[in-house]
């Protein structure tokens, strides 16, 4: 009988997934680079196990209960992540309207949530990419593993959370850092190209219209 009960309890916990809400994310400030209003926010998903197909775009991760049996941890939605990241990047960043040609790439290359005894720990990679028209303004990149402690499922889905804002500051940080270091230009009134007379923002290395190098 006791057998039984623990087979019971093991189908039922396996066949039950765990949601997480994207909507609720908190999401760090724009780039600077994007700052301006009319962002296009677009977002892959690169991980290995969604793009073989091992596991489906909803995919984050798996919480196991006490015995161990894994369930897996979805979208609320149901949508695939990079859908729901999308829609709570384009809410806090600004929609596309404005100025159409600005956007930002997020993409997600490595999330797997793995939770047990209250604990969740995470691998992540994520890249940014911050461009106008054919022009690159700014990449970022975040990479690593962290550790969250939880009680309950809740508290698994806001672990999820708490990481891929986390992972979204470090990229939005290295994007930044990366424009810093690579501006070459000072900060003043834009200049011309020399070969097709196209202004120029401070900061550009080639001209957008031609190519040609300042």
């Amino acid at each position: 009988m006791y057998a039984r009960g623990v087979v019971l309890v093991a189908a039922l916990a396996a066949g039950c997934a765990v949601p997480v809400d994207l909507a609720r994310l908190e999401v760090p400030p724009a780039p600077r680079a994007a700052q301006v209003g009319g962002v296009l926010v677009r977002v892959v998903d690169r991980r290995a196990e969604v793009t073989a197909g091992e596991r489906p775009p909803s995919w984050l991760g798996t919480s196991r209960t006490t015995l161990g049996i894994g369930r897996d941890a979805l979208t609320a939605s149901g949508r695939a992540v990079a859908a729901d990241l999308a829609a709570a990047l384009t809410r806090a960043w600004g929609g596309a309207e404005a100025e159409p040609e600005l956007a930002v790439e997020v993409a997600l290359e490595a999330f797997d949530a793995d939770g047990y005894f209250g604990e969740v720990t995470v691998d992540y990679a994520l890249g940014l990419r911050c461009t106008r028209g054919d022009l690159e303004l700014a990449v970022g990149r975040a990479a690593g593993e962290a550790a969250v402690g939880y009680v309950g499922g809740p508290g698994f889905a806001a672990a999820c959370r708490r990481v891929l804002t986390r992972a979204l500051t470090e990229a939005v940080a290295d994007a930044e850092r990366a424009e810093g270091e690579g501006e070459a230009a000072p900060r003043g009134a834009a200049a011309a190209c020399a070969g097709c007379a196209a202004p120029l923002e401070p900061g550009w290395i080639v001209c957008p219209r031609c190519g040609l190098a300042r």
